[in-house]
C-alpha cells in the first residue's frame, strides 16, 4: 500500500497563456518515489514545465514528505516566518498522527515514533531535508548555527542568518547577512553535533524548529548553567 498522494490541477502558463494538467503534492513518501524526492531535496517539487512553450512555472502550495527511513514528517506551509506558531499548525495534526499510524499498520512495524516538523520558507524545508539525509538531529544544528552566529556579531560581522549545507562530501555552515551574500562558510564540525546530543540529556522538543526556537532554548541552558 501506498501512501503518496497528489491532486492534478489545471495551470495557465504565464508565459504563452495556454493551459495544461500539472500534479500537486499533497503527501510525499520519500521511498515511494524516489525522483519526486530528488525533486523536493532540490527545492523543484512545486515547478512544473509548461508542455506547449518549456517555461518553468512555479506552483506555490503547502504539501508534507514523510521518510519512513528517517522517521520524520516534515511540512511545508508557505508563509512568512511569522505566520508560522502552534496555532496554525494545529489542523495538521491529527492527520499526521493518522499518517503515522497507517504506514506503521501496512509495514507491520511500530518502530520509533515520528519526528514532526513544520517549515514556513522553501530554503527552511531544503535545509531540513539535508539535516535528515545527513542523520543529524536538527535541534542541536540549529543550536550550533545560533552559537555561529552570535559568535560571528560578536566579532563585529553582520550576519543575518546562518544556514547548514551540504556540497558534495563536504558539511558546510554559510553566514549570510540581511541581503543574503555571502559573508564566509566553515565546516560542519560533525564531532561537535555529536558532543552537544550526547552532553544535552532533555533536549526540548519542538515541531518548529528554527532560530527563534534555538535563541529560547539556548537562553533557558545558559540560564541553568549558571
Amino acid at each position: 500500500m501506498t501512501h503518496s498522494r497528489f491532486t492534478t490541477a489545471t495551470v495557465t502558463c504565464p508565459q504563452c497563456g495556454k493551459t495544461f494538467e500539472a500534479r500537486r503534492w499533497r503527501t510525499l513518501v520519500v521511498e515511494e518515489n524516489h525522483e519526486a524526492a530528488a525533486a523536493a531535496s532540490e527545492g523543484n517539487l512545486t515547478t512544473v514545465k509548461c508542455p506547449h512553450c518549456s517555461a518553468e512555472v512555479e506552483l506555490e502550495y503547502p504539501f508534507v514528505l514523510v521518510s519512513t527511513v528517517r522517521r520524520a514528517i516534515l511540512h511545508y506551509l508557505p508563509s512568512s516566518a511569522d505566520e508560522l506558531n502552534e496555532k496554525t499548525i494545529r489542523p495538521y495534526l491529527e492527520d499526521d498522527l493518522h499518517l503515522a499510524d497507517a504506514i506503521a499498520d501496512s509495514s507491520g512495524v511500530r518502530g520509533e515514533p515520528f519526528t514532526l516538523r513544520f517549515t514556513a520558507q522553501m530554503s527552511d524545508f531544503i535545509e531540513k531535508l539535508m539535516i535528515l539525509a545527513d542523520g543529524l538531529d536538527d535541534r542541536v544544528v540549529e543550536l550550533m548555527k545560533h552559537v555561529a552566529r552570535e559568535h560571528g556579531r560578536a566579532a563585529g560581522m553582520p550576519i543575518d542568518h546562518v544556514r547548514y549545507y551540504r556540497e558534495g562530501e563536504r558539511q558546510l555552515v554559510l553566514a549570510y547577512d540581511d541581503k543574503t551574500e555571502l559573508l564566509g562558510a566553515q565546516d560542519f564540525d560533525r564531532a561537535m553535533h555529536d558532543r552537544v546530543k550526547a552532553s544535552i540529556s532533555n533536549l526540548p522538543e519542538g515541531m518548529i524548529v528554527d532560530g527563534k526556537w534555538a535563541a529560547e532554548v539556548f537562553a533557558g541552558l545558559t540560564a541553568e548553567a549558571h
